[in-house]
């Protein structure tokens, strides 16, 4: 906060001045909301509200919580304020437990537009004090500045007020007349204030800029800012992980793809074996069409070669043995692959797919070995895996 700019609004309509509380020996100074935004750059901005615009009251209230007190502040005021409390900007704080709460009132729709007016700027608003707390002030003293025809006074630690220059002389006849001391009333006025027309034997305590004289005193008037609530600033934090996000970013999008990759093969990777166990399936059926019940193809399958086996020791011809001449050179070849199998009494006709006419040829030669049975190619044709292959087998 200590790098932020005091604002109050000038004398001149549509001009304001401002001092940079980094370095407030440049001075005030003054220009329209385009130049503060180019002083102010990223920096905050501290709102000095106009002493006329703001009510300051100390009301007491049995509450302790202060979400009671929120609660109860536009009903205690309700008396208290020329109009509807719900048009009203409520800002209160408690100094101690058992004393008074200060309350400061402004109207709403004036600070929404202050507020609008400066986001549209681009000015970064972090406080509005009211104008009379910022004066000097000590226990048992009356403050009073006077700027041309306006003036403001605080009489108490929360309390203050302000408005034309003549209603700050009648405070300081009352004042004066009522015995309170000289020394008793601070009297500041801005520079090249001639402090003409006031009572009589008051003398002028200092000159100084505005601004120059509130700098001091701001930190102390931040207990009754005007921003909280529906108004309160966002707070801009730093994410110290922001740096990290675009690396994270881009490590996620990796993780997604490469997760979505394995889900794509995996999925592939199941409808063949899909695909596999169909056929395999099919096959079986076909070639053993009493098994009526499918519980474990391949447990099944070894049982009917063996039976196939046992039943070659007694029969030497026919469909089983033709079968089981052909089923040694099929599984010595994994290269090679049963598409159809089919016996027309004497004569066992299969359909394979090849990688190639040679291992056609092979395979032939395996069959028909010495003592083998006669084996005939009927036709081979060329497919995109290879080739497919129509063979006949038969007993000498």
């Amino acid at each position: 906060m200590a790098e932020a700019l005091l604002v109050r609004q000038a004398p001149l309509p549509g001009q304001w001045q401002w001092l940079d509380l980094a370095a407030p020996a440049g001075g005030v100074c003054g220009g329209g909301l385009a130049e503060l935004a180019a002083a102010a750059g990223e920096r905050a901005a501290i709102l000095v509200w106009p002493a006329s615009a703001a009510l300051l009251l100390e009301i007491d209230l049995p509450l302790r919580s202060a979400g009671q007190i929120a609660k109860a502040l536009p009903f205690a005021l309700e008396d208290l304020l020329a109009e509807d409390a719900e048009r009203y900007q409520l800002s209160w704080h408690r100094p101690a437990r058992g004393q008074a709460i200060a309350v400061a009132a402004v109207g709403r729709e004036l600070l929404a537009a202050v507020i609008d007016n400066f986001a549209e700027a681009g000015v970064r608003l972090s406080m509005a004090l009211p104008e009379a707390l910022l004066l000097p002030w000590q226990a048992g003293q009356t403050a009073v500045l006077l700027e041309r025809d306006d003036g403001v006074f605080r009489y108490g630690e929360w309390l203050g007020g302000g408005g034309e220059r003549s209603l700050c002389g009648v405070l300081l006849d009352k004042l004066y007349a009522g015995g309170q001391a000289q020394g008793d009333i601070q009297l500041w006025a801005a520079t090249g204030d001639d402090c003409a027309g006031l009572p009589a034997g008051i003398e002028r305590h200092g000159a100084a800029e505005p601004l120059s004289l509130y700098a001091r005193q701001w930190p102390a008037a931040g207990a009754l800012n005007l921003l909280v609530g529906d108004y309160a600033p966002q707070v801009r934090r730093r994410n110290p992980l922001k740096p990290w996000l675009p690396a994270a970013a881009i490590l996620s999008i990796a993780l997604l793809a490469q997760l979505a990759g394995q889900w794509q093969l995996q999925r592939r990777q199941q409808q063949q074996l899909q695909t596999l166990e169909a056929g395999t399936e099919a096959l079986f059926r076909q070639t053993f069409p009493e098994i009526k019940r499918l519980v474990n193809v391949k447990a099944q399958a070894d049982q009917q070669l063996l039976a196939l086996q046992e039943q070659s020791r007694l029969n030497t011809a026919g469909f089983l043995a033709l079968l089981h001449v052909v089923g040694g050179p099929l599984k010595e070849a994994p290269q090679l692959r049963l598409q159809r199998l089919q016996f027309d009494g004497d004569s066992l006709q299969i359909k394979l797919l090849a990688p190639d006419a040679a291992s056609v040829e092979q395979f032939k030669r395996q069959l028909g070995g010495e003592n083998g049975p006669q084996v005939d190619i009927l036709a081979v044709a060329g497919v995109a895996d290879g080739v497919e292959a129509e063979i006949a087998i038969r007993q000498n």
